[in-house]
């Protein structure tokens, strides 16, 4: 039994729609942010280089790196929206992405935020094409109370 103070949450209550982050990005130890936008012909959103310190943290880039987005709003578009919006930026060059040399890293990333179960479940043009970047896919799924998320929100 519960108190009033107490709320329980179950998968037919109303919950905030997840929170996704999307975005393809490059690591090289040896080429730069401007010479991987030479060799794909496109400019990232963000860049950093070797050295660099990353935002709100002490860590420490120990590569140069290169990121593009999703355009859509964090909120409120489904998972598939994201990768979409994002893949459909890289689309029309995604085979120069392909001509960088192997040791650079090419990853299209997802992150979600979630206080509930997701279901992820993407068309296959989404991974010809990620495939055609040479890229590999990293999904990082956070469970989140709705508690912590809207604390973290705040």
């Amino acid at each position: 039994m519960t108190s009033e103070s107490e709320s329980v949450v179950t998968d037919e209550d109303p919950l905030r729609p997840p929170t996704v982050f999307a975005w393809v990005r490059v690591v090289s130890d040896t080429r730069s942010a401007d010479e991987i936008s030479s060799i794909v012909g496109l400019q990232p959103d963000r860049a950093w280089k070797i050295g660099d310190r990353r935002a709100r943290t002490i860590i420490t880039e120990k590569a140069n790196g290169w990121t593009i987005s999703s355009r859509l709003k964090n909120v409120g578009f489904e998972i598939e929206d994201h990768i979409d919006d994002l893949l459909q930026r890289v689309k029309p060059i995604a085979e120069r992405f392909a001509s960088l040399p192997e040791e650079d890293c090419i990853t299209v990333h997802l992150a979600i935020y979630s206080e509930s179960r997701i279901s992820m479940s993407f068309e296959p043009h989404i991974s010809r094409l990620i495939s055609t970047l040479g890229a590999r896919l990293d999904i990082e799924v956070y469970f989140m109370s709705p508690q912590t998320r809207h604390d973290a929100d705040g």
